[in-house]
């Protein structure tokens, strides 16, 4: 059975927040679909709305992973990427351009 490989994105806006439970969910949701998380990245205490993603060091790393092994990005959902639709849809285009696929669950 093939296994698919994925690198997973968290963020989480502020300090006080966990981003431990996004975690969770996305091991959760791997699990029972048979996909296999490689790396984790995260950027904590960062705004989806005032942050360009390619801005936060977290979004570069799982980017430059993403690439490199020409994995898909696994998130739990479209605005931890970003919340500035205008933002989202250029990074979405890029991701697109370069063959990266993004999975939201």
């Amino acid at each position: 059975m093939h296994v698919m490989r994925t690198v997973a994105y968290i963020r989480v806006s502020t300090d006080e927040q966990n981003p431990e439970s996004q975690r969770v969910y996305l091991l959760e949701w791997a699990n029972r679909n048979g996909v296999e998380i490689v790396a984790f990245y995260e950027d904590v205490g960062v705004s989806g709305y005032e942050t360009h993603p390619f801005q936060r060091p977290g979004f570069r790393k799982v980017y430059e992973h993403a690439r490199r092994e020409r994995l898909p990005i696994l998130a739990i959902s479209l605005d931890r990427i970003s919340r500035r639709f205008r933002d989202l849809l250029d990074v979405l285009n890029r991701l697109r351009s370069e063959g990266i696929q993004v999975i939201t669950v």
